[in-house]
């Protein structure tokens, strides 16, 4: 799936759309901090969040992703799913917040989304994928670990 950053406008239609690139992107977030892509990865999330890609003012962030990738690899090493999740949905509240404060952001979001997906189309990283789902009301969720799915 491809996703364009003319399509995020909260408080259209486009809600739904912009949720799943959230979740999407929470989810490549904390996937590709225990990749060998971290690095490239980084200047990225910076970028989405904001961030000079240098500067002493993003020490503390800087702190902050470091301590997250250990979280992700450690919860990786003890197979705690529930600790992998947790970190996915707290980094896609933060993407929320963010992209709905600066529509700007989205295109660094897609950019790290397509970045995950380069690094595991180049059989380079695990296929392993968490998915996070929120469904209101009378509304469904579709999801698939991999491959397209058209609904006609």
């Amino acid at each position: 799936m491809t996703y364009t950053s003319n399509k995020l406008h909260w408080g259209t239609k486009m809600d739904f759309d912009i949720a799943a690139l959230v979740a999407t992107g929470g989810t490549a977030l904390v996937e590709i901090m225990a990749t060998d892509a971290w690095s490239e990865a980084k200047h990225i999330i910076k970028r989405l969040f904001g961030r000079s890609a240098s500067g002493n003012d993003d020490a503390g962030f800087d702190a902050e992703l470091e301590e997250a990738r250990t979280e992700v690899i450690e919860a990786r090493d003890h197979g705690d799913a529930q600790r992998e999740s947790e970190l996915v949905t707290e980094w896609s509240s933060r993407i929320r917040r963010t992209v709905q404060s600066n529509p700007e952001a989205s295109q660094a979001l897609i950019d790290l989304i397509e970045l995950r997906k380069t690094y595991r189309d180049n059989g380079t990283g695990d296929t392993s994928s968490t998915n996070t789902a929120i469904a209101n009301d009378k509304s469904r969720v579709y999801q698939q670990g991999s491959g397209q799915q058209y609904n006609f």
